[in-house]
Order: C-alpha cells, then structure tokens, then sequence
C-alpha cells in the first residue's frame, strides 16, 4: 500500500508520537536514553527544528517541534528512528522493526493549545506510575518548564506567554 501524503498546513508545529515495535520497550537502560537525547540534539541542529515539549516513555516518545520547512518533518524523523534503530540493534545483538511503523504528528496551531498539548505530554510518566510528578522524571521537558532546568534540547516557545 503506497504511503499517503500527510497534509500541509499552515502551521508548521507538530505533536509528533512513534511507537516502540509491537509496544515493546525503545529505552532498556539510561544509556539508551542518553543516546537518544544526544541524537535530538543532532538531529534539531541539523534540520533547524525548536523543540517545545518532549517526553521520551520507555516504549513511545512525543515530541512538540516546530519545521522551518515542511518537507523537514519526514527527514528529521527518518534519520532519528534510523540512527537510533541501528544503535539499538548494536546495543542489543537484534534485529527487525525497532519501531512500531511511520510516525504520527498532527498540526498544532499556535495558540493555547499547543501549552496544554504539552502539558498532557509531560503527564505521560505520571500516568503511567512511573512518577508522582512530571518534574522528577528525568527524560521529558517539564524540569525546563516546572523547574526552569536547563535542557538542552528544549527551546523556549514563542507561542506562549511566560507569565
């Protein structure tokens, strides 16, 4: 089945999610983790992407980015999912779908919410047990944003107020 053209809109802001493969587990350990954060970082500096919220669960990520072109979307989520499959698969002596298929991202217009979106994303390991507030999981954006941490991946969106 040919893969469908995903729609153009005139904000380039997206809520993008990816899967682990058959929900299996994309993160075993921190250095996992760690990879993975340091890929972001790449993988911003190479498309030019700004990065509002994230949060990276041991068997899915969301992400909140915002493209300077369109057509930037694909690129930067092919070669993340690709560089971190094949670490993935050296890691761990394996091989298959590291991931569950083609990503899903859906436009976010520029407005309230985009903050609330992100705050849903955040609450995704409180959800789901792994803590009792979204500040002390350590592999989302919400110390930026609670606690005012530094984070490298994290830009500050210009879209909502700081008040």
């Amino acid at each position: 089945m040919p893969i469908r053209k995903r729609p153009s809109s005139r904000s380039l802001v997206f809520h993008v999610i990816n899967r682990g493969n058959d929900h299996q587990k994309l993160f075993r350990s921190t250095v996992d983790f760690i990879f993975f954060h340091e890929l972001v970082e790449r993988m911003k500096a190479r498309y030019k992407v700004m990065l509002y919220y994230y949060v990276f669960m041991p068997n899915h990520i969301h992400l909140i980015v915002e493209m300077k072109r369109f057509e930037d979307m694909s690129r930067f989520m092919h070669d993340l999912s690709f560089i971190y499959a094949r670490f993935y698969h050296k890691q761990y002596e394996s091989d298959g779908h590291v991931w569950t298929g083609r990503f899903k991202s859906k436009n976010i217009e520029k407005d309230a919410y985009l903050k609330q979106c992100g705050e849903y994303i955040e609450m995704n390991p409180v959800r789901a047990g792994l803590v009792t507030k979204p500040e002390d999981y350590p592999w989302s954006s919400a110390r930026a944003h609670i606690c005012h941490m530094l984070d490298s991946i994290v830009d500050p969106c210009p879209y909502i107020d700081a008040g």
